[in-house]
């Protein structure tokens, strides 16, 4: 069941049982649908080295309705049900260090740099104190059993750590 636009209705119209239960009953629960979602983690601190792109794994699920993430998969898979229009995010904190550039991205089809760039953010180090978290998110249409890759990637010429990591996509719409 879709939502159906209703007509525009005027004076002389007779609105039945049946306008109701299709304009109003079934339209409302279109809207109150629970939608395919998920969002999960990594539980430890990830290591990554200068220069390459690393996908972390995610090991702790937050939600999961439809048994898209599998143990400590990198990735989260849409159900063979579920293509449609997603909007997918992910984020990663960075430890302190003044040097190089750190990148996040989200990725679909493979990981690293392969597949397809959904979406992606770069940001010059930071220095002392805490580190800098990164956030990306974006819009796609996604075929059912398509790959999410969450990817992060520096160049402090030395290797980094992040922490906080997540990895998060509901879909909109079929």
């Amino acid at each position: 069941m879709g939502y159906t636009a209703p007509p525009t209705f005027v004076d002389t119209n007779v609105l039945y049982a049946a306008d109701l239960n299709q304009y109003l009953r079934d339209n409302m629960a279109w809207l109150e649908a629970v939608r395919p979602h998920v969002e999960v983690g990594k539980a430890a601190s990830q290591s990554v080295a200068t220069g390459s792109w690393v996908n972390p794994s995610l090991d702790t699920e937050q939600v999961d309705d439809q048994n898209m993430h599998a143990s400590s998969n990198s990735f989260v898979t849409v159900p063979a049900d579920g293509g449609g229009f997603w909007v997918a995010g992910g984020s990663a904190q960075w430890d302190t260090d003044g040097n190089g550039a750190r990148r996040v991205q989200l990725r679909t089809g493979s990981g690293g740099a392969g597949g397809v760039h959904l979406a992606g953010t770069t940001s010059a180090a930071v220095g002392a104190g805490a580190g800098a978290m990164q956030e990306v998110s974006t819009g796609a249409y996604l075929a059912a059993g398509a790959t999410i890759y969450l990817g992060v990637w520096q160049n402090s010429g030395s290797s980094r750590t992040i922490t906080d990591v997540r990895l998060w996509a509901v879909r909109i719409c079929a």
